[in-house]
């Protein structure tokens, strides 16, 4: 049997001392970039209807952070937002009926927290939902002009057929109809709109909007060009 020097082990030994927070730092950031990495692809894949509500939900808290509103206003909100997060939980599936029973959930829910403001606070609540659509539309008609090169006559009409459109879908939303119907009808309005912005454009601008169309489902998250969305709350 072989005995190795007591030098040698005292050496071994030595450099495992001085190499030890080393690799522990390096187990660290392993760790650390792996977890990011598993929070960054769920990021990426949650379904994009889920964020679309978080940026809601973040909207209409800004919004109500520019009415001033008192403690016990903010309270009353509060409990009406956790309510009605709780009763969305009890609905499972993607049904007509199921998104109908959300949509009056939430329909609900503006209405409760709307009483809680006086008039003053209502009417400007009104004035700052306006402002954010127009923003909104006017962010979409932009891209649409990026990306299509729509001349200023074609991007002003566009304009005008997504507002009528986001009318509209705001009329559906309020009408007292079976969810059937009102998915019905909502299909029928996006049909309308497309073919409305259809006709506004060019053959070539036609292609570049039904390729965006084809390569959206494919781009989790983000809007197709050619899509009648936006501007409608």
């Amino acid at each position: 049997m072989t005995t190795i020097p007591r030098s040698t082990l005292r050496a071994i030994l030595v450099a495992s001392l001085a190499l030890a927070p080393w690799a522990l730092s390096i187990s660290q950031a392993a760790a650390q970039s792996d977890v990011s990495g598993v929070e960054g692809r769920r990021a990426l894949h949650e379904p994009h209807g889920r964020r679309r509500r978080h940026r809601r939900r973040q909207g209409t808290r800004k919004l109500l952070d520019e009415l001033d509103l008192t403690d016990a206003q903010r309270a009353q909100i509060r409990a009406i937002r956790q309510s009605t997060r709780e009763q969305l939980r009890e609905l499972h599936g993607r049904s007509p009926q199921t998104r109908a029973a959300k949509r009056a959930l939430r329909r609900q829910a503006r209405r409760r927290m709307r009483e809680v403001l006086t008039p003053a606070q209502q009417s400007r609540l009104d004035e700052l939902r306006a402002e954010r659509r127009a923003r909104r539309l006017d962010r979409r008609v932009s891209r649409m002009r990026e990306h299509l090169g729509l001349s200023g006559t074609q991007a002003a009409q566009i304009r005008q057929i997504l507002e009528r459109a986001a009318t509209q879908r705001r009329v559906l939303r309020a009408a007292d109809m079976t969810p059937e119907e009102q998915h019905r009808q909502r299909l029928v309005l996006r049909e309308q709109t497309r073919e409305a912005i259809d006709a506004v454009l060019t053959p070539a601008q036609r292609r570049l909007a039904a390729e965006h169309r084809e390569r959206g489902p494919r781009r989790r998250g983000r809007r197709g060009l050619g899509r009648p969305h936006g501007g409608g709350r």
